[in-house]
């Protein structure tokens, strides 16, 4: 591409960006490769919209590596919530004070010698 063509496409791109066009002024970013506009793009979906997975591409396109940075560490907290359930303090010491359920015996939970330490499985309780 032509570099004035370029100048030009990226100054149309800004002022489009600016007016409130974002997907016209994205395609433009990407057609000329403008790294200061997608990541401008990417910090909009992300910031403004909450749209991670859009931004991540534009982050990505741009090499913006804070962004994608960002982004997965947002995934590995939103992995683990989901992995290991909320992690709210608040919920947890409303929990503790109000147990639902009443605490399961230790005689309960007994390690197979052939799984090793680490591993617990549940076991009914003694009588």
């Amino acid at each position: 591409m032509d570099p004035q063509k370029r100048a030009q496409l990226i100054r149309q791109g800004n002022l489009l960006f600016n007016k409130g066009d974002i997907e016209t002024a994205a395609k433009i970013f990407k057609a000329t490769n403008y790294r200061d506009g997608l990541i401008r793009v990417g910090d909009y979906f992300y910031f403004e919209k909450h749209e991670p997975l859009r931004a991540y591409g534009y982050y990505r396109q741009a090499g913006h590596e804070k962004g994608l940075q960002k982004i997965h560490m947002g995934f590995i907290f939103a992995l683990k919530c989901w992995l290991y359930g909320e992690v709210n303090p608040k919920k947890k010491k409303e929990e503790e004070k109000n147990p639902k359920s009443t605490p399961v015996e230790k005689e309960a939970y007994r390690r197979p010698p052939h799984l090793g330490d680490d591993y617990i499985t549940p076991t009914r309780p003694r009588k």
